[in-house]
């Protein structure tokens, strides 16, 4: 699957709109529903199971990091793009407006 186009499927909702992505808030996809799905599954199935969590969550660092050319320490998971920006790279607020916007999100609850 080298074509864009050819990933259309996966979204069904790409069938009745377009949809422009701003990496906030996105479709989501047939496989990412299949994968939450299969984590519900086993959490019905098996209980809590940190071990196999953890295992998982090294697994999938170890694909992005292989997607991007990275190593698996270079692979952050963070909770949300605002997150990440405040945690793993601060240098992307500059001015006084971004400034005023982080110290109020760091003294938020």
């Amino acid at each position: 699957m080298n074509d864009l186009a050819s990933y259309r499927f996966l979204f069904p909702l790409s069938d009745r709109c377009h949809y422009l992505n701003h990496a906030g808030v996105a479709p989501t996809s047939t496989r990412v529903r299949q994968a939450v799905q299969g984590g519900l599954d086993d959490q019905v199935e098996n209980g809590p199971n940190v071990p196999s969590w953890i295992a998982r969550e090294r697994e999938v660092r170890a694909l992005c990091a292989r997607l991007v050319g990275a190593e698996s320490d270079e692979i952050a998971f963070v909770r949300s793009m605002r997150r990440g920006r405040v945690r793993v790279s601060p240098h992307f607020y500059n001015g006084e407006r971004e400034l005023n916007a982080l110290c109020g999100l760091l003294r938020a609850p």
